[in-house]
């Protein structure tokens, strides 16, 4: 398997674990701009950099992401990430599977990042709609399986 990271700009610090790890575990950085030095850097630490194009806003274009991946035999794909990636995931209409799990905890205010941010639904009629197939207790968080509904 290959571990890929959504960087625009190839902001991550070559000193990172994440990099430092690189040698362990086949990474791939994708970015939208290159660096001639910040892309040597990370490929002698054994980074693979792939450059592809990039979205309106400058972000990583996914469907280049998608489609390189595809180009060396990746059938399955692990989305890890915050509010704007799996955002970004749900909104290209790359996501097959969705995993939420649910803790018994309250954060936030009113600055505070939400799990899905940026989806541009104004109202039910134009939501994302996902069928819930499975719940499963992991210890005391609830984890939660969803469908896309096509």
């Amino acid at each position: 398997y290959y571990r890929c990271v959504l960087d625009s700009r190839l902001s991550i610090p070559p000193q990172s674990n994440l990099v430092s790890s690189a040698e362990d575990t086949q990474t791939i950085v994708y970015c939208s701009r290159d660096s001639g030095t910040r892309r040597r850097r990370l490929e002698s630490r054994g980074v693979i950099v792939r450059k592809v194009g990039s979205t309106r806003d400058g972000r990583v274009d996914l469907d280049g992401v998608v489609s390189d991946l595809a180009s060396m035999g990746v059938m399955h794909i692990f989305v890890e990430g915050g509010g704007t990636v799996a955002s970004s995931f749900i909104r290209a209409g790359l996501v097959d599977k969705l995993a939420v799990f649910v803790a018994p905890k309250l954060v936030g205010d009113k600055d505070g990042l939400g799990s899905f941010v940026n989806l541009d639904v104004k109202g039910l009629d134009t939501c994302y709609r996902f069928d819930l197939d499975e719940t499963q207790r992991v210890g005391r968080d609830v984890l939660l399986i969803f469908y896309p509904v096509r």
